[in-house]
């Protein structure tokens, strides 16, 4: 089901303070869904160039990207095609494999 609401919305507005990692966001972008986040904790890293940052206690800021991206077709699908490059960069399997490197180099 979070996979239809992501391809039914237009674009994913997440303005978190402190999330730890983003998974959501990066469910948004494998949808094609256009994300605007926060430029703060972890998105910055997690999304890349793969969502617009914005300040998270900003609310022009967050609606002005939004707007942006509802007007603007061609960046539009360029914050659509950068989400679906970035994803790519992230995987359950990776995940597992650093992981468990971790746990060796710690002698586990």
């Amino acid at each position: 089901e979070l996979r239809r609401l992501y391809n039914a919305a237009d674009v994913f507005v997440m303005p978190s303070r402190r999330e730890p990692f983003g998974l959501v966001a990066l469910e948004a972008m494998a949808c094609g869904t256009p994300v605007v986040t926060s430029d703060t904790s972890a998105m910055p890293e997690v999304a890349g160039s793969g969502a617009v940052l914005v300040d998270p206690t900003d609310e022009t800021q967050i609606a002005g990207a939004v707007r942006r991206l509802l007007d603007d077709p061609q960046l539009y699908e360029r914050q659509r095609a950068y989400g679906l490059e970035r994803v790519k960069q992230f995987s359950w399997r990776k995940t597992a494999e650093q992981t468990l490197d971790v746990y060796k180099s710690v002698g586990l």
